[in-house]
């Protein structure tokens, strides 16, 4: 599969996609990641973990995946928060990436179906400049 597939892919998920540095600052997003947090791509782009989820500040998620090693996934629930402080229960599929001498977490919050609902419905009023990871190359 080629990056621009890949590319694509991601940019249309009807699920967020999070791409975070390994203290948890978040590096790359999608658009459904901008419309179930509420921000749009540039302010998404200056956050850490301990913006999106208090579950699990930064600290917290140096020290899970510090003995990981590329390649390694999980599934966990947790909670992130919405730009206007609304809790929203996720279930974030990760997987830690070392492709180089840098690391990188690729995350997929999905949302429960009630959630899911209503993020659908504020996607049809997102009107910000669309993200995109086309631009975005790790390594």
């Amino acid at each position: 599969m080629s990056f621009i597939n890949l590319s694509s892919l991601l940019e249309n998920s009807i699920d967020a996609v999070y791409l975070l540095d390994e203290r948890g600052k978040v590096l790359q997003v999608n658009r459904m990641a901008c419309v179930m947090l509420g921000y749009n791509q540039d302010e998404l782009l200056q956050l850490t973990i301990d913006d999106i989820d208090k579950n699990c500040l930064s600290q917290r998620f140096v020290a899970f995946w510090s003995d990981k090693t590329g390649g390694s996934s999980f599934l966990f629930e947790s909670t992130h928060i919405h730009k206007n402080g609304t809790r929203i229960p996720v279930e974030v599929n990760g997987i830690f990436l070392c492709p180089g001498e840098r690391s990188f977490f690729l995350a997929w919050p999905g949302t429960l179906p009630s959630e899911k609902k209503q993020i659908m419905k504020s996607e049809n009023s997102w009107q910000k400049k669309k993200p995109s990871f086309e631009k975005f190359t790790i390594g």
